[in-house]
């Protein structure tokens, strides 16, 4: 039984109900789910495989050595990966261009995130829809939404940890451990916040 993927948009779920049109690949914290249709493609965290194993184009042969690239803590050809401007709100896009521009081994706050697309939008800030946008968020590692943590979290606090819309089980597991990855990769720093 394929457990539900995490991070697919609502249009990206149409192709999700044909699993074998999926490449999976393993990585060091989990399988990804990939979507290589081109007009939404995406990817997404999952338990287990599903679909294939097996790159079928030469797009895909070059998206899974960009992953095996970036488990090695080299990040520049999957951050180079062409992202469809098609998928997600203008909020949603907002939220994750801002997600771009915070650096491996430091983090930010939903909060922090909030008032910087705020500005970039004229609005209010609104965190708790920055949190809904990182949950959608079609691209994990792509666009670093696990670098985005709750100001408890930027405290020092532990026990509560959200990843993907869940705050259990294996996905906030995997937000902890890409961050302690992306530690160990900068050995003389320590994940810090952002703010200014």
């Amino acid at each position: 039984m394929a457990y539900a993927p995490h991070y697919f948009t609502n249009v990206t779920l149409v192709s999700m109900n044909s699993s074998s049109s999926l490449l999976s690949i393993h990585t060091p914290w989990g399988w990804l789910w990939v979507d290589p249709n081109p007009s939404h493609q995406g990817w997404a965290w999952a338990q287990e495989a599903s679909g294939r194993q097996r790159p079928e184009s030469a797009e895909e042969e070059t998206l899974l050595n960009a992953f095996t690239a970036y488990t090695q803590g080299d990040d520049a050809t999957l951050m180079a990966w062409p992202l469809p401007h098609t998928v997600g709100t203008p909020f949603q896009r907002a939220v994750w261009s801002d997600l771009l521009a915070i650096p491996k081994g430091k983090t930010a706050s939903y909060g922090e995130v909030a008032k910087r697309v705020a500005q970039t939008m004229g609005q209010k800030p609104a965190p708790q829809a920055v949190g809904q946008a990182c949950r959608n968020n079609p691209w994990p590692l792509r666009v670093p939404c696990h670098r985005v943590i709750s100001t408890a979290e930027q405290q020092g606090k532990t026990g509560f940890v959200g990843y993907a819309g869940h705050t259990l089980g294996y996905l906030p597991a995997i937000k902890t451990q890409l961050l302690a990855w992306e530690q160990q990769l900068l050995p003389n720093t320590r994940v810090e916040s952002t703010r200014h």
